[in-house]
């Protein structure tokens, strides 16, 4: 049997470049593509469903949820990404006087159901998608807050946790979460240090978490990734050779269920 479409499938593709088209006016490190978004939120809820990010970057989730008539709140603790995402939600093509759009500066660590209740008028959220930092990958902003910031990864992991285990508490039963990530490696220097060697199977450790907490897996993602800038970048693939590394150009979506 020929798929038409990705719809059961367990690889997703979409081979284009994030924040390239459309609404978004600037594009910014580490954010998904908008095709996988609205492919996920479209997949996994229903219209007028609020939709919950809580590391929102520059609010893709937020953007592409108002684009097919979902709600969307998202926090984020990167002041400059909240401004930029404030800044493409107010666009004359995502005003929508029905629908919920909202980006906030908050610690995800740190937020009740109280919170939703105050930003989203509703105590719970139908659905989640969400990308974590990938450990210390990434510097997203100088703010020393972040989870990106840590330097170790054990200390990484705990902080991380809290995020999932208000994640939990305010999504509705039978709701679904969908969690972006991808592994990382841990032979460099500032990884080394600490033994971490080869490769760090973040997306396990995160699937570990969230089962120990009460979610339940209920399918893994393949999400291929092109036009990486790495791919460009002649010292890069020099390490990668010279370590016998393949080059990572996939992400993993987990899809957990609240059950």
């Amino acid at each position: 049997m020929i798929l038409k479409s990705m719809d059961r499938l367990t690889i997703w593709n979409f081979p284009t470049k994030a924040g390239k088209n459309g609404n978004y006016i600037k594009s910014y490190r580490g954010s998904f593509l908008p095709e996988m978004a609205r492919f996920s939120i479209e997949r996994y809820s229903k219209e007028n469903d609020l939709i919950f990010d809580a590391f929102c970057g520059c609010g893709t989730t937020i953007i592409e949820a108002n684009k097919i008539g979902r709600n969307g709140l998202g926090y984020d603790i990167n002041k400059d990404a909240v401004m930029l995402a404030q800044k493409m939600l107010k666009q004359n093509t995502l005003k929508n006087e029905n629908l919920i759009g909202v980006v906030k500066r908050k610690d995800s660590r740190k937020f009740t159901q109280k919170d939703i209740l105050e930003d989203a008028n509703k105590p719970y959220v139908d659905m989640i998608l969400t990308s974590p930092p990938y450990f210390n990958n990434l510097k997203y902003s100088d703010d020393e807050e972040q989870l990106g910031a840590i330097e170790k990864y054990d200390v990484f992991l705990k902080e991380l946790n809290k995020v999932w285990i208000n994640c939990y508490n305010v999504l509705k039963e039978k709701g679904f979460m969908l969690v972006v990530v991808g592994d990382v490696r841990g032979q460099i220097k500032k990884r080394k240090l600490q033994g971490l060697n080869g490769l760090i199977p973040l997306h396990i450790d995160i699937i570990n978490q969230n089962r120990n907490i009460g979610f339940t897996l209920w399918d893994i993602i393949i999400h291929p990734i092109y036009n990486m800038n790495s791919l460009h970048n002649a010292f890069y693939m020099k390490w990668l050779k010279e370590n016998d590394f393949q080059f990572i150009n996939h992400d993993y979506i987990l899809v957990f269920r609240k059950m």
